[in-house]
């Protein structure tokens, strides 16, 4: 397990060149972005197992900024759903993200 700060060395640059096609995916991480989605795109969809980890209280909103943080995730997460690039495969109180693709695949 290597740590990647995001600042010396770029989490997207380090997939682009790891990511094998049948690859599982762990990523621990307080964001996610749908621009970072975009840029690893096509590597993504080589995976055959991705999971999402955020590592800071994101579906929690005690002040403004954790509200705004929620609003922002939440609003992410709603636009993959409505793409169907993600499907939520666990419950409404605790959701499992899981690509879309992936899931139909292997049924």
């Amino acid at each position: 397990m290597e740590l990647i700060d995001n600042i010396n060395r770029l989490l997207g640059d380090d997939l682009k060149q790891t990511i094998k096609p049948g690859a599982r995916l762990k990523i621990a991480a307080s964001c996610f972005s749908m621009y970072a989605f975009e840029a690893l795109k096509a590597e993504l969809e080589k995976v055959e197992e991705l999971n999402f980890i955020f590592t800071s209280p994101t579906f929690v909103a005690n002040e403004v900024t954790d509200e705004q943080k929620y609003n922002k995730i939440s609003n992410l997460i709603t636009k993959l759903r409505r793409r169907d690039v993600i499907v939520n495969t666990g419950s409404d109180s605790a959701p499992c993200w899981h690509l879309a693709k992936r899931l139909a695949e292997k049924k």
